[in-house]
């Protein structure tokens, strides 16, 4: 049985993130080449990728994309390997939020979203926290 590894590759070169997979052996070892996921004009980070009961045939990720000023959900067909996962994007969960490191988990019928507001200087001190009924939204501000 394979697992995947998702990361991020920063390219020094062009000062920003992207996106990246790569199989693993049952032993953590790498079992087939590294792909590129997820690649934008801007940097991307922290790919928090998930799967979710509503939509069984779907991967989906929530990078850190802080630099495009929105906090925006991809998905993929889900595949049995890394090679096929091609993520589109699904839905923009904040617009004009530039999320840092966002991370949503569903709990008691409601759909919490743990985001740093990445327009202020200091980000390590600033998380904050919407609410919603549903996956895609819309978020509130709890």
């Amino acid at each position: 049985e394979t697992m995947t590894l998702f990361f991020e590759e920063l390219r020094y070169s062009e000062g920003k993130g992207r996106l990246k997979a790569v199989p693993l052996d049952s032993f953590g070892r790498p079992a087939g080449p590294e792909v590129i996921i997820l690649e934008k004009p801007y940097h991307l980070s922290f790919p928090y990728v998930f799967e979710h009961p509503s939509d069984p045939d779907a991967v989906f990720l929530l990078p850190e994309q802080g630099e495009s000023g929105n906090t925006v959900l991809y998905r993929s067909a889900k595949e049995t390997a890394a090679s096929l996962l091609r993520f589109q994007q699904d839905t923009v969960l904040l617009m004009g939020f530039g999320g840092i490191d966002p991370v949503v988990l569903e709990w008691n019928g409601h759909f919490y979203l743990f985001v740093t507001n990445g327009s202020f200087g200091n980000v390590d001190n600033n998380l904050q926290l919407f609410i919603s009924e549903s996956l895609r939204g819309p978020y509130r501000a709890w």
